[in-house]
């Protein structure tokens, strides 16, 4: 079964209109949709913004369901400058980048006294994933970075460390949360994001059309990853 995670609403309802035979389950006001797309079993859930949230649902989820992959989609904003608002980036990893314990010897990112600081995204499914969102805009494969903080001002020298240590591409506030917890539950993870301003405090003049155009990629994106995923089991 995979697991398919977004933090908004806005993030996951072009899911729920392509998903068969869905039933739901309730937890403490948390709604997860369970179904299939393209005969794929899954469950389709919003997490809520941040990495508590994130990780805290992540895990309830793999306990409740027989979970297999997990998945993240959702806006991020760019930072690499290549990137161009709508580009869609497909994770090769990520990190936090707001742990900084460097003050003990720690490299920026890392988990004290864990071995744990990037998260490596399932290069397989990864593959598929570039493969499904071609047709769908500018795809990139890189470093996504995650923080509990909505970067608005990445072009002062505080956030330097993002690019020049960190090498950074796209920075959100989930992604490394999730991924952190099905690494540590052995499971595999992607992650794939919509860039939808530049990390500098000026989103798209018109955000809600763009989250629901975002909303309209993401599921084109999703419903041809799982025809893939369907056709590969068949052949």
């Amino acid at each position: 079964m995979f697991l398919l995670l977004g933090a908004m609403d806005q993030e996951i309802e072009g899911y729920l209109s392509c998903l068969h035979n869905s039933t739901c389950n309730e937890w403490m006001g948390w709604v997860f949709h369970r179904g299939t797309i393209s005969g794929v079993e899954i469950v389709v859930a919003k997490c809520g913004v941040g990495k508590v949230l994130s990780a805290m649902i992540t895990q309830k989820l793999i306990d409740t369901f027989e979970v297999e992959h997990v998945l993240f989609t959702g806006i991020a904003g760019g930072i690499n400058t290549r990137y161009e608002i709508g580009d869609i980036i497909i994770a090769k990893d990520t990190l936090q980048h707001d742990i900084d314990v460097r003050s003990l010897g720690f490299k920026r990112g890392s988990i004290p006294y864990t071995n744990l600081r990037e998260v490596a995204c399932d290069p397989v499914e990864g593959e598929r994933l570039f493969l499904a969102a071609h047709g769908h805009g500018t795809v990139h494969q890189g470093r996504i970075l995650t923080g509990d903080v909505f970067l608005s001002a990445r072009d002062t020298p505080e956030y330097e460390y993002l690019t020049k240590e960190l090498d950074g591409d796209a920075v959100e506030m989930e992604g490394a949360s999730v991924g952190t917890v099905s690494f540590l539950n052995g499971i595999p993870f992607n992650l794939l994001r919509i860039i939808s301003d530049k990390a500098d405090g000026k989103a798209p003049a018109h955000f809600t059309s763009f989250l629901r155009n975002a909303s309209h990629t993401l599921k084109a994106v999703i419903e041809n990853y799982f025809e893939m995923k369907a056709h590969s089991k068949g052949s």
